[in-house]
Formats: C-alpha cells, structure tokens, sequence
C-alpha cells in the first residue's frame, strides 16, 4: 500500500543545538540508508513508499536516535495512506 510518513524525531534531555542536530542526523542518515524517497524540512523527514517498509524505517530512525543519545525519545509521526499515493516524483509524471 503506498504511503507517507512524517517523522520529527525529538531527544528529551540534550540542550545544546549542535547535539541535537547531530542526532537527527543519525536519524536523518537511517532513512537515506534505506532508500526511501524522502524529503527534510526544517521540523520534520517525510518518507514516502511501501507502508510496511517505511513505517519500519521510521521506527529504525527513532531508535537510532534513542540508542545515540541514551536519552528518552519522542517521535511524532503522521501516517497517510491510499492508492493515489507516491512519491513526489510519481505524483508529478501523473500531472
């Protein structure tokens, strides 16, 4: 089923900036790792693809940044799903 995930990984417990841009990073270099079509922008990642596969792929980024900072993690997520989904780019040769 296609889908989309918007994914804001947040480390509870980590106050300087440059941290916490470090460990999105990691969470950010998990997504790229899998190969899902994704976009950053300046408060979230948003994954487009298989449901299955990017719905674990989400997961893996949150842990990743879990693991790294040894601190408590919250992950917003918002799941849209339906056949007229795709990536952006699938979208655009639709057009």
């Amino acid at each position: 089923m296609k889908a989309a995930v918007d994914i804001q990984c947040l480390p509870l417990g980590v106050a300087a900036k440059a941290e916490i841009y470090d460990l999105v990073d990691q969470a950010i270099a998990v997504i790229e790792k899998a190969g899902c079509d994704y976009t950053v922008s300046a408060f979230s990642t948003t994954i487009e693809g298989e449901l299955e596969e990017i719905w674990d792929t989400a997961l893996k980024a949150h842990l990743a940044v879990q693991e790294a900072s040894g601190e408590n993690v919250i992950s917003y997520i918002k799941l849209a799903t339906g056949p007229e989904l795709g990536s952006t780019q699938e979208k655009l040769e639709r057009q």
